[in-house]
């Protein structure tokens, strides 16, 4: 429901899974040997959710933020010819039901998309796009990211030699090496939080220069997309052209406001691993606990104020660890201070993520000689194309400079009106 097909889509997901090269070929035991069981468009966020509140704005950049939203190229697909399922395609029903049909335990699966295309094969399309809402605040975004972890760690049997099995028993892993690791990288990932507060938080208590060297490293791993991109403009041929200050200024700060997060981060990922491991050993209830896009969002007043009150315990737990290291070892409290100055101002950056704009747009229409000046640009593109794109030319409009005036008009009027503050009435 919040996703957007766009024209023709369809069509091309349905081509392209339906390609003979692509046919899935099914053994004997149900094992997909080749071709594609299910085809995984390309997944951007929509621009409408990407400019929606502070939080969306700075997040929803398009590379290295969200692996589940920003899939352009994969190097799955492209050394082993196999990419990931993340929930939004087209999958072939027949082989897909014959794969998976008494392959699972009942209850057990919440992310179920990863596992199922371990099994039955999943081609990445990435000339192919669908539109994604992303959260407009962080509560949500955080929320979002609670289920993705919970739902990697109850499918983490399937890295072992033997899974569950449908009667309650274990037997043989099918997937290969390469799917395995696939899981295992989605939990190695949802551990690099808490790894980096408690690497951060030993070696501070340790020695002044473990605290450094720990601090850098940490600050490394999160600054990373944004110290490589300056380095691929200097090193690239011609990559200065592409140089772009805000960019990099904008990657910045999103590292930044991560790293006065990484506490909240840390608890996120932790809560929910010991949720699963209690669901799973002890209560057995709850493990398909899952809740829709618009009920996470929910009231974002109250929201946002439950949040900055909870990561309130965020800048206590700062400063109680800046009075251990500085009591246990005042030398490396020049290592700690940026981590915990950071931390204690998560609350105010907490809040300032979960603002929403309260703009309205002024209610009004375009003047009268814009109107018609605009009408006539619609009459010049329309006679162009009735003119000269019929069945004598194939269907195809010939390429004229002079042919071409009407459409450079059309260029003209857009950038005419650019500074317009209503355009809607188009």
């Amino acid at each position: 429901s919040d996703t957007q097909l766009p024209a023709d889509t369809a069509r091309r997901m349905i081509e392209t899974l339906a390609h003979p090269l692509n046919r899935a070929c099914i053994d004997s035991t149900g094992h997909v040997q080749s071709g594609y069981t299910i085809i995984q468009p390309r997944v951007s966020p929509s621009l409408p959710s990407t400019s929606g509140s502070p939080f969306s704005r700075l997040f929803s950049d398009p590379v290295g933020i969200d692996p589940y939203t920003h899939t352009v190229s994969d190097v799955y697909q492209d050394l082993a010819g196999e990419g990931s399922y993340h929930g939004k395609g087209i999958y072939e029903v027949r082989t897909f039901s014959r794969a998976l049909s008494c392959r699972f335990p009942e209850g057990r699966l919440l992310s179920h998309d990863l596992i199922e295309g371990a099994h039955v094969r999943v081609g990445l399309a990435s000339d192919i796009e669908l539109y994604d809402e992303f959260p407009q605040d962080y509560k949500s975004y955080a929320k979002r990211q609670h289920r993705w972890i919970r739902g990697d760690w109850q499918i983490a049997d399937w890295i072992l030699p033997r899974v569950p099995l449908p009667d309650g028993g274990r037997g043989p892993n099918p997937l290969s090496w390469f799917d395995r690791w696939k899981i295992f990288d989605n939990l190695r990932r949802s551990l690099l939080p808490t790894a980096s507060m408690v690497v951060l938080i030993a070696a501070w208590l340790i020695s002044s220069r473990a605290g450094w060297t720990a601090g850098i490293a940490v600050a490394a791993q999160l600054f990373f997309h944004s110290l490589v991109q300056p380095l691929t403009w200097a090193t690239t041929r011609q990559g200065l052209k592409g140089a772009s200050p805000t960019k990099a200024a904008h990657d910045l700060l999103r590292m930044v406001v991560e790293a006065a997060l990484l506490p909240y981060q840390a608890w996120l990922a932790m809560d929910a691993i010991i949720r699963v491991w209690y669901r799973r050993c002890i209560s057995h209830r709850g493990l398909l606990e899952w809740t829709l896009a618009p009920a996470i969002q929910g009231n974002p007043r109250t929201a946002s104020t439950m949040f900055v009150v909870f990561m309130g315990l965020i800048s206590a737990f700062s400063v109680l660890v800046g009075w251990a290291v500085m009591y246990g070892r005042p030398a490396a409290l020049g290592a700690a201070v940026p981590w915990l100055i950071l931390w204690f101002l998560a609350p105010i950056i907490g809040w300032l993520l979960n603002r929403r704009p309260s703009v309205k747009l002024p209610h009004s229409r375009l003047p009268e000689k814009d109107l018609k000046f605009l009408r006539q640009i619609a009459r010049y593109t329309w006679r162009y194309f009735s003119d000269f794109v019929n069945e004598q030319t194939s269907w195809l409009p010939p390429v004229n400079n002079h042919l071409w005036t009407p459409l450079r008009l059309v260029v003209i009027a857009q950038q005419a009106l650019s500074d317009l503050p209503v355009i809607s009435y188009l």
